[in-house]
């Protein structure tokens, strides 16, 4: 499981409701409070981060027909 992420900046922000700049400021955010460990423009149009270290991610457990069983958590990777 990993703990990365990457969006084109304008639909992440059209998704959220907000303005690239509103994402900007909750991505600083996010990132003063240690949610994510750290974030990066890709280009003009894309941004990248990573979940800090603390962070669990969780991960969808399957049954053997496909069905959803259960959420375990993983431990993330360090980037």
């Amino acid at each position: 499981m990993t703990n990365t992420g990457s969006a084109e900046r304008d639909l992440l922000a059209r998704l959220r409701g907000q303005s690239p700049q509103q994402l900007q400021n909750l991505l600083d955010q996010l990132v003063r409070s240690r949610l994510l460990a750290g974030r990066r423009h890709i280009g003009d149009e894309e941004i990248s981060w990573h979940l800090s270290p603390q962070i669990r991610v969780a991960k969808q457990q399957f049954n053997g027909d496909g069905t959803a069983a259960s959420y375990g958590w993983g431990t993330p990777s360090i980037c």
